[in-house]
């Protein structure tokens, strides 16, 4: 018998704040009060936690969409890069060498 285990939008949007977390891209009281998000949930925060949250790491290393227009998934928003999707950064070496095979 085969468990089908659901992953809640909190569930994927904490295991991106782990990525974080674990690569070491938050400050130290950003990644405290990271730490209590996922244990204990964003209602548990202050007013001053919920400040540094938003600004330290919300404002920095969330993005919904990207600059195209498609939407980014939990999966994948740790590996975006200048505001790009992976579609958009997988597109960009593609352009650069068929620019360069141009040339020639």
């Amino acid at each position: 018998m085969s468990h089908y285990v659901y992953e809640t939008e909190t569930d994927k949007f904490n295991k991106f704040l782990r990525q974080l977390i674990d690569a070491g891209r938050l400050k130290a009281t950003a990644r405290g009060i990271t730490l209590r998000v996922i244990a204990k949930g964003l209602h548990t925060l202050s007013r001053s936690q919920k400040f540094v949250f938003q600004t330290e790491v919300v404002e920095k290393f969330v993005r919904k969409t990207c600059r195209c227009g498609n939407e980014i998934s939990w999966d994948e928003m740790f590996f975006v890069e200048d505001g790009k999707c992976i579609d958009c950064q997988n597109k960009l070496p593609i352009a650069v060498s068929l620019a360069r095979s141009r040339r020639y």
